[in-house]
């Protein structure tokens, strides 16, 4: 694979033969597609596909808000969706008797080092209104009281997500959530949350968690 970094082929993308180029973060690439095996795939193989599949499949009607979640933090580490997969592949899909079963509640919306959550519970308030309740636990490790609650509403079934990207503060211990349906709601959205704190336009993610389907 090569990189340049002034393109000298102007604005060419696309298949020439068995090379491929396209462009990423202002760069040119220029990479060789591998050469098709003649051998059938094995069961492993065809296992990771299937996996894969089902786990792209789950997460791209939420890709705006796994960008954010998972951000890289340096150049050259993976992108927030791929990064996503990532995650999902090792510790949300397990292998049932070569089947990939995908388990919603062990799916993560961010990563990172900042203090997690604490004794969250959501429940419905309203037809349309969900409140989700913590304990304010800013004292414990490096927590502070201005971090804030980052929210990703999901209903795989019907791909309907709500987020809430900037919510209320660590200190407040509730954060209300209205919905823009009005019907067919309860029971439908699993609901993940995690703090992120910010610092010069920049964010940093707590480890989100599922607080299952509500």
């Amino acid at each position: 694979m090569a990189i340049i970094n002034t393109s000298i082929l102007g604005k060419i993308s696309g298949k020439l033969g068995n090379t491929v180029i396209y462009e990423r973060n202002g760069k040119t690439i220029i990479k060789s597609l591998p050469a098709k095996s003649s051998k059938p795939p094995t069961a492993k193989q065809l296992y990771h596909r299937a996996a894969f599949k089902r786990g792209q499949q789950f997460l791209v009607p939420i890709r705006t808000e796994l960008e954010l979640g998972f951000a890289k933090r340096n150049a050259g580490q993976s992108q927030g969706f791929g990064r996503a997969l990532s995650v999902l592949l090792k510790t949300g899909i397990l292998n049932e008797n070569g089947i990939p079963v995908l388990y919603p509640e062990k799916v993560k919306v961010s990563e990172g080092d900042v203090l997690g959550i604490d004794g969250a519970e959501a429940q419905w308030v309203g037809d349309n209104v969900l409140e989700i309740t913590w304990y304010p636990n800013a004292f414990m490790g490096h927590g502070k009281e201005a971090d804030r609650l980052f929210v990703v509403a999901y209903d795989p079934e019907n791909g309907r997500k709500w987020a809430i990207t900037q919510g209320n503060y660590r200190k407040s211990g509730s954060q209300q959530i209205q919905f823009p349906w009005s019907s067919d709601l309860r029971g439908r959205f699993y609901v993940y949350v995690s703090f992120f704190s910010e610092s010069y336009g920049r964010r940093q993610f707590s480890d989100s968690v599922c607080l299952g389907r509500v």
